[in-house]
């Protein structure tokens, strides 16, 4: 029979069945079966050899799937009628989205799940009146367990593993006092991807807290720990095959040249973008983000990756960055909380659109392009003192919550492996991190990405989006590769000239170079002096020295980012 789940009770489904075997037919369809029954059944018969007992007295009779889709877990009009039904399972103590894996509704968009421990994945559908109806979801082999995660606070995770990121030995859910206090499991039961028992003691995120997969601890030492995360990376790291997620930040690896064009995302959610694109997919104007209805809707978006009961005790770190970042970022698209790529509103009534930011030609940046380098997600995980980076998800040696404010992170794809230096709390110093040793934080060496051109251009590389034109007049920025002179003479090695009289006889009175030694600059033209444009040195004795034809376009790449961040 079609759209049915099939049972075997007293015998283990091989021919010939004993007496009293029985098969249990269960519709998938919550309303059954045409005759109005949930599920019928088969016996094989006591009295009679080669004989069944059945319900299903009318041959006709068929489980038909509706074939409806389902509705969005997060839907406006499932806000006050998702408990109405008693037999759905909703509890009255928890809220909504506390009920599904990661209390992210927007995460499960329309796909069947079980938040309610019904018998199998189900779904809210609507024709004509709202209800919630099984999916056909078959079994799975068993193709065991993957020790990784999937999503960024890991709720799905089913591994064995039972240790914290610092080594110390995972106590049974049932028997922490921590957890039957937090959360009193008959009343509010967390939705665990598994069922608990005694013994359990496997790393899990039944709260949903943003760094992924924890558990409760007994910490002898003098930090006072009561829980922390586990060692739990990214499937994608661990199993290459298995597609990427775009909310796990996965991206091909490149060469590593630097690209700092301001008008593309290096990765696949954009939370590092910083360009001035302002209008949407469809052409909308953005809002301002300090718009304040937008303000007030924007703390509910940066509050939603914490559960309801860190909400309470974390909520100012959480917005204490949104009062600046509102302000600097006007109208431009971003991408703040853990959408697919960078969005903004544009209406009072907060509907919000994609804006189409195309990938840059080159993702693997490990420069920053602000001052204070929120936007930064390279690679770097040592301090500029020399020390390696603490973990961000470890509460040793250095205890601390910084993991809440996961949304100043460009990378929202933290998992147990990433040390790298990042700005969450928009530190006027730059990126830093924690150190490995018990001596609290230290800043990193990040330079601009300005910077990376030049040490680029310095050795002839070719680096996309290159700025061979000059932003200011007289082109002291510019680290360009143009070695002709406007009369197509070829310029000679500054290294060359070692008559410093002459130089500041002909051309000015200083020597300043943005990169110190006038061998790093090759034959480039520039203006390590006080002239109107960049020039060169030649080597015709009656020429020594002449401008060459670099194009003025102080926008470029615009107005904003060339003030703001390019060359302070």
């Amino acid at each position: 029979m079609k759209n049915v789940n099939v049972r075997h009770e007293n015998w283990d489904g091989e021919y010939p069945a004993p007496p009293g075997a029985k098969v249990l037919y269960t519709c998938l369809n919550t309303r059954g079966f045409t005759d109005g029954s949930p599920r019928h059944y088969a016996t094989c018969s006591f009295r009679a050899d080669d004989t069944w007992e059945t319900s299903l007295q009318d041959k006709d009779v068929r489980c038909q799937k509706t074939g409806k889709p389902c509705l969005r877990w997060d839907s406006p009009r499932l806000a006050t009628t998702y408990n109405s039904n008693p037999s759905d399972g909703f509890v009255d103590a928890m809220f909504y989205a506390e009920h599904v894996l990661n209390q992210d509704l927007s995460l499960h968009e329309n796909f069947c799940r079980n938040p309610t421990f019904k018998d199998r994945p189900w779904c809210f559908v609507d024709d004509g009146t709202i209800h919630s109806e099984y999916c056909q979801v078959p079994l799975c082999d068993d193709m065991g367990k993957l020790e990784c995660k999937l999503t960024q606070k890991g709720g799905e995770y089913v591994g064995v593993k039972n240790k914290s990121i610092s080594r110390f030995p995972c106590l049974p859910w049932l028997e922490s006092t921590h957890f039957l206090k937090d959360r009193i499991y008959n009343d509010r039961r967390p939705p665990f991807p598994d069922l608990l028992s005694d013994t359990h003691n496997y790393c899990r995120n039944p709260n949903a807290k943003p760094g992924g997969p924890w558990c409760y601890i007994q910490d002898s030492g003098e930090s006072g720990i009561e829980w922390e995360y586990c060692d739990v990376p990214f499937c994608a790291l661990e199993y290459p095959n298995i597609a990427c997620d775009p909310r796990n930040q996965c991206e091909s690896e490149k060469d590593d040249v630097p690209s700092i064009y301001p008008e593309c995302r290096k990765t696949e959610m954009g939370n590092e973008y910083k360009g001035i694109k302002n209008r949407t997919e469809t052409g909308n104007k953005c809002l301002p983000w300090g718009n304040p209805l937008i303000k007030k809707a924007l703390e509910n978006i940066l509050l939603s990756h914490i559960s309801a009961e860190d909400r309470f005790k974390e909520k100012f770190q959480v917005l204490d960055g949104m009062g600046p970042w509102t302000e600097e970022e006007a109208n431009y698209c971003r991408n703040p909380g853990f959408r697919k790529r960078p969005w903004c509103f544009v209406s009072n009534d907060l509907k919000w659109e994609y804006c189409h930011i195309p990938f840059c030609p080159n993702r693997k940046v490990n420069c920053k392009v602000t001052d204070h380098g929120m936007e930064y997600a390279g690679k770097t995980n040592m301090t500029v003192d020399g020390k390696k980076c603490q973990n961000w998800l470890s509460q040793t040696p250095n205890k601390h919550s910084m993991i809440f404010s996961l949304p100043y992170f460009p990378d929202h794809g933290v998992d147990s492996r990433h040390n790298y230096c990042r700005n969450p709390n928009r530190d006027g110093s730059g990126p830093w991190c924690y150190t490995e040793e018990d001596i609290g934080r230290q800043h990193c060496d990040i330079p601009f990405c300005w910077e990376m051109y030049q040490r680029s251009a310095v050795k002839g590389s070719v680096v996309e989006g290159y700025p061979e034109c000059r932003q200011t007049e007289n082109g002291k920025e510019y680290i360009g590769t143009m070695r002709k002179t406007v009369t197509g003479r070829t310029c000679v090695r500054w290294d060359s000239i070692l008559d410093e009289v002459k130089f500041n006889k002909d051309t000015g009175n200083t020597n300043d170079f943005e990169m110190k030694l006038p061998s790093t600059h090759q034959n480039f033209c520039r203006n390590p002096t006080s002239l109107e444009r960049p020039w060169c040195f030649l080597a015709d004795t009656n020429i020594t020295w002449e401008f060459c034809d670099i194009p003025l376009r102080p926008n470029y790449p615009s107005e904003q980012t060339r003030t703001h961040a390019y060359f302070q």
